[in-house]
Formats: structure tokens, sequence, C-alpha cells
């Protein structure tokens, strides 16, 4: 006959505890160490252009050489719920402490 399938949740499958957005800034998973942080929107990652290095040419036109990637902006809206201002600023502070290394890898939960 027909094979149905249960389609009821299974309990003993885990969902993810992060969102498809989450980012990891030099190893830290933002959204998992700073307490009441979480990512909403990052915009700049799908976009991307290249610099063209060309010559004009004596008759119409130009000749390429070479090109490269731009750098890109990466725009990062996120929510921190707290309960008070203090932790609020406490919060903040331990962010822009992950944050303020330099040249560190970026990448995100997706």
């Amino acid at each position: 006959m027909y094979g149905f399938t249960n389609l009821d949740i299974n309990p003993s499958i885990n969902s993810p505890t992060r969102p498809v957005e989450a980012i990891n800034y030099g190893g830290h998973w933002l959204d998992d160490e700073i307490t009441g942080y979480t990512t909403l929107v990052v915009s700049g990652r799908h976009t991307f252009s290249r610099k063209i290095n060309d010559v004009d040419l004596t008759g119409d036109g130009n000749m390429y050489l070479s090109s490269k990637l731009e750098r890109r902006v990466i725009e990062v809206k996120f929510l921190i719920k707290t309960d008070s201002i203090s932790e609020y600023n406490r919060q903040m502070e331990q962010l822009n402490i992950l944050l303020a290394k330099p040249h560190q890898k970026l990448f995100f939960d997706d």
C-alpha cells in the first residue's frame, strides 16, 4: 500500500543553539561567550567586487593586466539583552575586548 511517514517532532534531535548568522571572531562564538548577545542581521557577506588594473590603448578600449578583490565591509546588527545598565556595560566591554584583536579569522555558523 502506501508508505506514510510520521511527521511528529522528534525530541531527540537537537535544534541549533545559535542562529546561522552567528559570528566566530578569532575562535570565539560571540553568541555563546557574551551573555544576552544575539546576532540579528549580517550584510556584506555575499557581495564582492574586483579592482581591475588596465592600461589605455592608443585605439579604442583598454588592455587588461590584472585584478584583485576589493575589501568588503561586513555590517552586523546585534542585540544585547540585559537587566541593568551596568550589566550592559560589562557585556559591551567584553565584546570590545574580543573585537579589539586585529587580523582575526571571521566566519559564520552556516
